[in-house]
């Protein structure tokens, strides 16, 4: 790494800090100690500075609202955040994490519900995901009742995804707000039996080419360049309030800006964003959805800088697609105990199709009116996914923890960047892999 990447090194030093604390496997403490030393000699003691302040903060920040748990059987709180299954409530000023949901429901409602909240003592995938969401006890909720509903514009657009029965609200509800119903579950099933569920995640690509748009759409009228900013990142902001903030989303948005206005590399201004998330929450930045954000958008910077003739810039697209597949494949292993075989083509084949999905579905979702009718086009795509099904060839390779996941990202990431001049080394690399995993 040269020295323009600080703060690159200072997040991953902090990330791997907080893996080795997390789990407790102090026999990595010399390699913390070698890489902390590296830092210091590649950068100097400012390097030490920055990396304790963010340690104090990240502690001061995150245990400046614990509180004893919530013992009570009978319960009233509001709905602030909801998953496929899952929903997290604030009672009293404190989150807590309700599993088991059958039935969807929408942030702000007021519930009244029954359960006993405990703490959760495993490390596992599950755990880091759990902490990310700031909660201070889990339980399993019965007899839950609706005593209020929250309404405004973005409630009343995702309760008519809910109740509208087109194509388009299966999409955009797997694709913006990650809601499982019974109108996308099979849509949800294929994408991960093909392996390709890094494609759904809204990434910084999409809200790129959204702002770009946008921009484009604004710049053939308006003379004004700071007009123009201020109207596409205003866009920007209205679509992810109707999401309701989705963290990869805002980590697109705040990249973006600090891109814009500062005078940071890419791959710094992506780390400087990484900082202020570990910072406000830590175990959010190892959680699925951020990995897969952050070590693709990364890669992506880090790779797309190549030039070259047309069959090049051909090659490049396939080797980049190929790359985020095996970038994807520790955090899959997570909670899938296999892969697709065939994913790599898959992606290089829908990468292009899901992301012009994505433009299409943030563009009219604000408009109710035309969800009918670009159901066809969403339909045809579900019917594309279904087709591609023959390329399904599942192989098991079993469930990783969360430790592994970020080792196995980290060296994948690095080989990547040490060899993204070698086109053809990092395709051949990758094929051997998926013998390896034949064979395995």
């Amino acid at each position: 790494m040269t020295k323009k990447n600080l703060l690159f090194n200072i997040l991953l030093f902090n990330l791997f800090l907080l893996i080795t604390l997390y789990t407790k496997n102090w026999w990595l403490t010399p390699l913390i100690l070698f890489y902390l030393g590296w830092i210091l000699y590649e950068y100097g003691w400012k390097s030490l500075v920055s990396i304790l302040f963010i340690i104090l903060l990240c502690f001061s920040i995150n245990n400046s609202n614990n509180k004893e748990i919530n013992h009570k059987l009978s319960h009233k709180a509001k709905i602030v955040k909801i998953y496929s299954s899952s929903i997290v409530v604030n009672e009293d000023g404190q989150n807590y994490y309700l599993m088991g949901i059958k039935e969807n429901y929408i942030v702000g409602d007021e519930i009244s519900f029954n359960a006993m909240y405990k703490e959760n003592d495993e490390i596992s995938s599950f755990d880091v995901f759990y902490k990310s969401t700031k909660s201070n006890g889990l339980a399993y909720a019965n007899n839950i009742k609706v005593i209020s509903h929250n309404k405004n514009l973005r409630n009343n657009t995702y309760n008519l995804l809910l109740e509208d029965n087109s194509t388009y609200s299966d999409f955009a509800l797997a694709m913006l707000y990650k809601t499982k119903t019974d109108g996308n579950a099979t849509l949800l099933d294929n994408i991960n039996k093909l392996g390709i569920p890094h494609l759904f995640v809204l990434s910084g690509f999409h809200i790129t080419i959204f702002y770009l748009f946008i921009e484009k759409l604004c710049g053939g009228v308006i003379v004004n360049k700071k007009i123009v900013d201020t109207i596409s990142f205003g866009s920007i902001l209205f679509f992810l309030y109707l999401v309701y903030f989705p963290p990869t989303g805002i980590r697109a948005l705040l990249t973006m800006v600090i891109i814009k206005i500062g005078n940071l590399s890419k791959i710094d201004s992506l780390s400087l964003t990484g900082i202020i998330f570990f910072i406000l929450n830590p175990f959010l930045m190892i959680g699925n959805s951020m990995i897969l954000s952050f070590s693709i958008t990364a890669m992506i910077y880090e790779s797309s800088s190549k030039k070259g003739n047309r069959n090049k810039r051909i090659l490049n697209k396939v080797t980049i697609s190929s790359s985020a597949f095996f970038l994807s494949i520790p955090t899959i292993l997570t909670w899938n105990p296999s892969v697709n075989l065939f994913s790599p083509i898959l992606s290089i084949i829908l990468t292009p199709i899901i992301s012009i999905s994505y433009i299409i579905c943030i563009l009219i979702l604000p408009f109710h009116y035309l969800w009918g009718l670009f159901s066809t086009y969403f339909y045809l795509l579900n019917i594309i996914i279904s087709l591609l099904l023959f390329m399904y060839f599942p192989l098991s390779i079993g469930i990783i923890s969360p430790f592994m996941q970020i080792y196995l990202v980290s060296i994948t990431f690095l080989y990547i960047i040490k060899q993204k001049e070698n086109n053809l080394i990092l395709l051949n690399t990758f094929f051997i892999l998926s013998l390896i995993f034949i064979i395995i």
